[in-house]
């Protein structure tokens, strides 16, 4: 993945973070709530999209979800 990949996939992702962050602070109603769920899924699914090309590109294996996100915090991308 080139550095222009990889930016435009960290737009993608802040843009959804973004969304996400928009209907949290909102009084909760069940669409609301069901509304969050769903923008939750979104932004989840684009930032293990955007780990698992990163690593790839890094030399890394990442074979599913949990190694997506172990690796970035065993290597140091990421911090608790």
């Amino acid at each position: 993945m080139g550095i222009e990949r990889f930016a435009e996939r960290q737009a993608v992702v802040l843009n959804a973070a973004t969304r996400l962050r928009e209907i949290v602070v909102l009084p909760e109603t069940d669409i609301l709530r069901d509304a969050a769920i769903q923008r939750f899924e979104l932004t989840f699914e684009l930032v293990l999209k955007a780990l698992h090309s990163y690593l790839q590109h890094q030399g890394f294996q990442s074979a599913g979800p949990r190694p997506a996100f172990k690796t970035p915090f065993v290597i140091g991308l990421m911090l608790n």
